[in-house]
């Protein structure tokens, strides 16, 4: 991890963010840190603007995959309780560093401490011999050791829970569902839905790094045939860091009808999601829970997605937005969509949806009482 740590952003950081609020609102103090690996080479702390300290340490071993060791943290864990005295210590585990938690996981239990699992979803890969061994262990052992130890299993879609109890024999009472959510306040009231509704554009939007998601060329070449049909379309893309030559030549192309935004601070990012007709989510590989597309749904922006984990738990397909299976697929659901006659009340189901489903009302309080019950073990 690199930048500005005392002011970085990142969903464990929202996530932070959003427990210690919750946490004042009952009444009850809940300390935070954040351990985490850094590309440098020594360990080093900073406090985070959000109040709280967040603790670098060095990766000692880099293997061929994504799953550094560091040998430092392990030293670390080992030393930290005995400096606690009286207060409660409650792990957070987030299953990003697959392998380290492998050898963590059974070092807290041995150390009897106790943790909570965030498991980020995945899957085994089989396409190098490193990651073919790798997974053969982690799924056959490693994994399902943690889980076993884990107090309790923190999922964040519907399909990754059936996963864990059906491949992983995870215990249905350990497991805590718990997808990416928005608080109450952000949804759009839905009498200002008129407001952004408009007879003369339809306005199709995406966020995220479009020049980095590996279905690019052919997303442009999809989009390039709608706009040179329906001239009355106006495409934006939200978050272009450094635009590529590619989607330079794009938006030159289409200078009256493509948008490039920069990334925008989260407020403006929900205002300008409220004038999309349609929020189109272009990743075609099974996702945790995209908090791009809560927000895009929180602000009455039908969504057009592919048909994977993640998406499924928020997207009733005909109700909220459509699921296709392949990327040609979204030509005819944006069509439709356009000509849709219902589209004020698919609007309005998308923050039905949201307010029922994916509010942080609806499960913080409840990630709070785990944490609590935890401690008084």
């Amino acid at each position: 991890m690199t930048g500005d740590y005392d002011d970085f952003d990142h969903h464990i950081i929202r996530l932070m963010e959003k427990i210690r609020n919750f946490s004042q609102q009952a009444g009850t103090e809940i300390k935070q840190e954040l351990w985490t690996f850094t590309k440098k080479n020594s360990f080093f702390e900073v406090w985070h603007k959000n109040g709280f300290k967040i603790k670098f340490f060095p990766a000692s071993i880099n293997l061929p995959l994504p799953l550094e060791i560091s040998l430092p943290m392990l030293k670390e864990v080992i030393k930290f309780q005995q400096r606690q005295g009286n207060e409660k210590l409650v792990w957070h585990l987030h299953s990003y560093y697959l392998f380290f938690y492998d050898l963590l996981a059974p070092l807290l239990w041995l150390k009897r401490q106790k943790f909570v699992m965030q498991f980020h979803g995945g899957g085994p890969a089989f396409r190098k011999l490193s990651s073919t061994l790798y997974s053969l262990y982690h799924y056959g052992i490693g994994l399902r050791l943690t889980l076993f130890l884990a107090k309790k299993i923190i999922v964040l879609n519907k399909d990754e829970e059936k996963r864990l109890k059906k491949l992983l024999f995870a215990r249905k009472n350990k497991i805590f569902y718990m997808p990416s959510t928005i608080p109450k306040e952000s949804i759009i009231n839905p009498y200002l839905l008129e407001k952004f509704l408009s007879e003369t554009y339809f306005k199709v939007i995406c966020a995220g790094r479009m020049e980095k998601i590996k279905n690019k060329k052919q997303v442009l070449e999809l989009m390039k045939e709608i706009l040179t049909e329906n001239k009355w379309f106006v495409f934006e893309i939200i978050g272009m860091k450094k635009p590529d030559r590619e989607i330079i030549d794009f938006q030159n192309q289409f200078p009256l009808q493509v948008i490039l935004t920069e990334w925008l601070p989260k407020q403006a990012l929900l205002e300008r999601l409220r004038e999309g007709s349609v929020y189109l989510h272009f990743f075609p590989f099974n996702e945790g829970s995209p908090i791009a597309l809560i927000e895009a749904l929180s602000q009455g922006a039908p969504a057009i997605t592919f048909d994977v984990e993640g998406v499924r738990d928020a997207i009733k397909d005909g109700y909220n937005g459509w699921l296709v299976k392949n990327i040609r697929d979204f030509k005819e659901k944006i069509l439709e969509a356009a000509k849709n006659p219902d589209m004020r009340q698919i609007k309005r189901n998308c923050l039905a949806e949201i307010l029922k489903n994916f509010t942080d009302e609806k499960y913080l309080p409840k990630l709070i009482d785990i944490y609590l019950f935890l401690s008084r073990l």
